[in-house]
């Protein structure tokens, strides 16, 4: 399963994370991105999202989870 979600940094930056959970619940940090100057459109996390999963390939992912906000 693949997770992401964004959150604020002390210094106001914007920051995405990606999470990977594997089927036995291990969770792996994937990616970290500072995006202050992003503009966080549904189109934008989808690509982002989307090239962390080809990581590993598409076929190896069961689900995607977030959080409910506009963009998501």
């Amino acid at each position: 399963m693949v997770s992401f979600d964004g959150g604020g940094t002390k210094r106001q930056q914007s920051v995405y994370t990606i999470h990977f959970t594997t089927p036995d619940g291990q969770s792996f940090l994937i990616q970290g991105k500072e995006c202050s100057d992003e503009s966080h459109t549904g189109e934008f996390l989808a690509r982002m999202v989307l090239k962390a999963i080809d990581l590993l390939g598409h076929n190896h992912f069961s689900g995607v989870t977030l959080d409910n906000t506009g963009n998501t």
